[in-house]
């Protein structure tokens, strides 16, 4: 148990790590624009360039919301296998990206590092982490009927009562649905 322990503050860190970059990389994408173009280039090449990689930094930055939304959760913090992931994707993307912003790296190469560094955790967080943020919020909802006044919203939520129990198997007590217990 105590190696899976330091992987939280380990991912923790890596992934701070790798937002800095990106934001930095936000502040100084100067240089790197100027790497994609050639010496003599008109305004609107360089509006162009600032655009496609502006977006990038943008999609990566949605999906950092995501994942940071699952780890603070809690949804995917105690994985161990998702946390060596994401360990060994944003250590190896900080460091990339470090070069990328000190040796002036042409704005195509950002989107190598998006996809071998970043790609795997998206799609293998989002539907994880969206599926459980769904069922919060329906989960959420159900509790929240139960402290409704209102004589309508109360058969309404009794109703609703009804259905969870009927679908999970819990029984409808004077407080909710309680789980059954085992004899």
């Amino acid at each position: 148990m105590g190696r899976i322990s330091g992987l939280v503050p380990s991912r923790f860190l890596t992934l701070l790590a790798h937002l800095v970059v990106v934001i930095t990389l936000f502040w100084s994408r100067d240089s790197n624009i100027q790497a994609c173009l050639p010496l003599k280039f008109t305004p609107e090449e360089y509006e162009k360039q600032d655009m496609q990689l502006v977006a990038a930094l943008s999609v990566t930055l949605a999906l950092f919301a995501v994942e940071l939304a699952g780890f603070f959760s809690g949804v995917s913090m105690f994985n161990s296998t998702q946390s060596l992931i994401s360990i060994g994707a944003h250590c190896s993307a900080s460091v990339a990206l470090s070069f990328f912003i000190f040796e002036r790296w042409e704005c195509t190469t950002y989107w190598y590092i998006f996809v071998f560094c970043r790609c795997y955790e998206g799609v293998v967080n989002l539907p994880r982490e969206v599926g459980v943020l769904l069922l919060w919020s329906c989960l959420s909802e159900v509790l929240e009927c139960g402290w409704s006044r209102e004589e309508r919203g109360q058969i309404v939520c009794e109703e609703r009562k009804m259905d969870l129990c009927k679908v999970t198997g819990w029984r409808l007590g004077p407080g909710g649905p309680h789980m059954p217990r085992s004899i």
